[in-house]
Formats: C-alpha cells, sequence, structure tokens
C-alpha cells in the first residue's frame, strides 16, 4: 500500500475505552504501553518521561473529537493526517477515525494495532472503514512511511 500523506503533517492516535472494558488495559499497564515499532515516532516533551506529550482526559464518549480538546490541539498543531491505533477497533477507534474523516482529517487505520473483542467485529470495522473512510495499514507499512 502507498501513503502519499505528508508525515510532518501527521500525528498518532492511540484510543483507548475508558469505561466499561477495564480487564481489557489497565492505564499504564504493560499492554497499555505504545507498540515498540511506534516509539520512535511518538514526540515527548524534554521533561516526559514514557508518558504521551497530551492526554485527553476529557473523552466521554467513544469519539475522541466529541467535547475535547483534540480538533484544537490538532488544528494548533498544524496536523492533516491521522494514524489511528488503540482499542477497541468497533468501537472507539471507528467511531474517531469517522469523526475524524467528516473533520477533513486524512486518516490512516492500523489494522494490526487495533483490536476489538474479538476477530469478527474487528474485520468488520476495518472492511467499513476501507469502503471510504480511511486507508488501512500495517504498523510495518507505516513505518516504511515514516
Amino acid at each position: 500500500m502507498s501513503i502519499s500523506y505528508n508525515p510532518k503533517t501527521t500525528a498518532l492516535l492511540v484510543i483507548d475505552m475508558q469505561w466499561g472494558k477495564e480487564e481489557c488495559f489497565k492505564w499504564g499497564s504493560k499492554d497499555w504501553e505504545i507498540l515498540p515499532e511506534l516509539r520512535p515516532y511518538v514526540l515527548r516533551s524534554p521533561t516526559a518521561i514514557d508518558i504521551l506529550d497530551f492526554v485527553i482526559k476529557s473523552k466521554t464518549r467513544y469519539d475522541a473529537f466529541y467535547k475535547t480538546e483534540l480538533n484544537t490541539l490538532l488544528i494548533s498543531l498544524g496536523i492533516e493526517t491521522l494514524i489511528i491505533s488503540g482499542v477497541s477497533t468497533n468501537v472507539c477507534c471507528e467511531t474517531t477515525a469517522r469523526s475524524g474523516f467528516n473533520q477533513d482529517y486524512n486518516i490512516i487505520f492500523l489494522d494490526d494495532a487495533t483490536a476489538a473483542d474479538n476477530d469478527e467485529m474487528h474485520k468488520a470495522s476495518i472492511l467499513n472503514l476501507a469502503y471510504g473512510f480511511a486507508k488501512i495499514s500495517t504498523v510495518k507499512e507505516v513505518n516504511e512511511w515514516l
């Protein structure tokens, strides 16, 4: 797959379920950490140690844009393309990807860096998003592009 977007105006979003799935990924646990292959592309402030620069804690719905500061932050940084990763593929990740698409962001959705409760739900979301909302990619393909 060829990615034609500008890497300098791209942001990695790591979406998490903030309620209802506590047994999946506990905040700050090993499973919650950024994939090792993606860590080189996560910008950190000079004073940050193993934390993301921006954590949107005001997220109260599946959509990470809904009533949060995310869009304002992305606009202020000149971001045009979003790489979506995280959980749950068919709930928060898909909803945020569609919302970003509707706000004119280019969407790259990481098939192998998102997860759902089961493979059937994951594949259904990937199929829907590929139909016109996102470029479906893998961590390896994005690493090669970056």
